[in-house]
């Protein structure tokens, strides 16, 4: 309290205050949760549902086999016309064909997107984050967020090891 002694003792005491004028909201992440990931980035022209099961997939023409086949696929974010689908879920070389079409897509654009790994199921799962503020040892990211975390949700806390 500043009442009592102020004025004899305001030479011997200090206050140390740390004011926080840009105020961020949302979930505390550590840093070392955080890792990178590489998705292609297919336009959603060529995505349908299709296959025994009402999942969005593609058909895709692998050249290794030359087999055309539905592969239901997880879209981990939407961007400007496109989805972005995890690199490990696709074969080496294919091509993806268009839905009632003859029209086909190579993907070349790979993008790299920060997350973390959930793990309420008990195995592991790939989280988009969108980074609001950082430091040394913490990040803040929006919670509620499309394909993203939310809150309660249990992460890895070493994102790196996660296979």
């Amino acid at each position: 309290s500043f009442k009592n002694s102020m004025v004899r003792f305001a030479d011997d005491r200090f206050v140390s205050l740390k004011l926080l004028i840009d105020k961020n909201t949302g979930l505390k992440i550590p840093n070392s949760a955080i890792t990178e990931k590489e998705f292609y980035k297919i336009p959603k022209e060529y995505f349908f549902k299709g296959g025994d099961s009402q999942q969005s997939g593609l058909m895709i023409n692998d050249k290794s086999t030359g087999e055309e086949v539905f592969t239901p696929t997880t879209i981990y974010n939407k961007k400007a016309g496109c989805y972005y689908i995890d690199k490990n879920e696709l074969p080496e070389d294919f091509t993806v064909i268009k839905p009632d079409s003859t029209e086909t897509y190579i993907p070349n654009d790979v993008a790299k997107l920060k997350g973390v790994y959930n793990i309420n199921k008990g195995y592991t799962v790939f989280k988009l984050i969108e980074i609001s503020a950082s430091n040394e040892e913490y990040t803040i990211v929006k919670a509620g967020t499309d394909y993203g975390l939310n809150l309660y949700d249990h992460i890895a806390l070493n994102g790196e090891l996660v296979n």
